[in-house]
């Protein structure tokens, strides 16, 4: 971001206004809770309309494609943003669609595992990884 994106879209002539939740580490940015959609548009909408709504990071994809949904401006569909980054949502459209033919299950805190589960099994988190202790 702060040695490819930022230069070339300077290079470019685009004002670029950044938006975070860290304004610590870029002390000319906008400080917005950007995991919030709510928020970011809110801060977007004060701030004017934007021309392009960008995010370097994978796991702000959702809320990104909401605002530039908002806006009216290009993007991706939120939708798949979402199903991307939680595999139980990615599994069930995979399922729907004829593709995924594994057997899954979406468990909560403190649900029981259910008595037919085929074996071998492999656990993962909704999204992301594991925290580690």
């Amino acid at each position: 971001m702060t040695d490819g994106f930022l230069p070339a879209a300077r290079a470019l002539g685009c004002e670029v206004t950044i938006l975070t939740d860290r304004p610590e580490r870029h002390p000319s940015a906008v400080p917005c809770d950007v995991r919030d959609p709510r928020a970011l548009i809110d801060t977007i909408e004060h701030l004017g309309r934007p021309d392009a709504i960008f995010s370097n990071s994978d796991h702000l994809q959702t809320e990104t494609a909401l605002a530039a949904d908002y806006f009216g401006l290009p993007g991706k569909d939120w939708r798949a943003c979402a199903a991307a980054k939680n595999k139980f949502l990615m599994r069930r459209r995979l399922r729907e669609a004829g593709v995924e033919q594994v057997f899954s299950v979406r468990l909560g805190p403190g649900d029981p595992v259910p008595s037919q589960v085929p074996y071998p099994v492999v656990l993962k988190p909704r999204e992301g990884w594991p925290a580690r202790t």
